[in-house]
């Protein structure tokens, strides 16, 4: 008895069902880190004293010392009496704004990072992210001498996006 469908065909259908199937990629799990946080950079500016004059130098230190440093509007300690020359801190994605309180020396200086949000699509495993673009920086001048936006494009990347610059003795 002769088959309905002859054998080059079932394999040319086989073949072609194989091929489909390898072209499909299933991701189960996400693998890349999904955190979209700002990096800021501290270093340190130094006031050198002599008989005759007071000089501000420019020094970059690799840490700047013991800092404390909050989220404002959240219960988050981010980092607590850390010697640090970099720090990533996260950023709301609820808001279009984060503050943050940094405590150095004894007194507290509050940093202002104001961005817009875009939702980018990742992968399917991982979603979506919600990156930002900084618009403005801005901080009370205690202990922080002055901040410069480095990079305004954050990402789940880790880089400098802020150079903080820290008065220290």
């Amino acid at each position: 008895m002769r088959s309905r469908y002859p054998l080059p065909y079932l394999c040319c259908l086989l073949v072609l069902t194989l091929v489909v199937l390898s072209g499909c990629e299933l991701d189960k799990e996400c693998r890349q880190d999904m955190r979209v946080r700002v990096g800021l950079r501290l270093t340190g500016d130094s006031l050198r004293l002599s008989a005759d004059s007071i000089t501000y130098e420019h020094v970059q230190y690799n840490n700047v010392g013991p800092m404390t440093i909050h989220g404002i509007g959240s219960d988050s300690l981010l980092a607590d009496s850390a010697d640090v020359s970099s720090i990533y801190l996260p950023l709301r994605k609820d808001a279009d704004s984060s503050m943050y309180a940094i405590e150095y020396d004894g007194e507290t200086d509050t940093l202002t990072i104001t961005y817009s949000r875009q939702e980018t699509f990742v992968s399917l495993a991982c979603g979506c992210a919600v990156f930002a673009t900084i618009d403005t920086a801005y901080c009370t001048t205690t202990n922080i001498d002055s901040i410069k936006i480095a990079n305004s494009n954050v990402t789940t990347q880790q880089e400098t996006h802020i150079e903080v610059f820290v008065h220290k003795e």
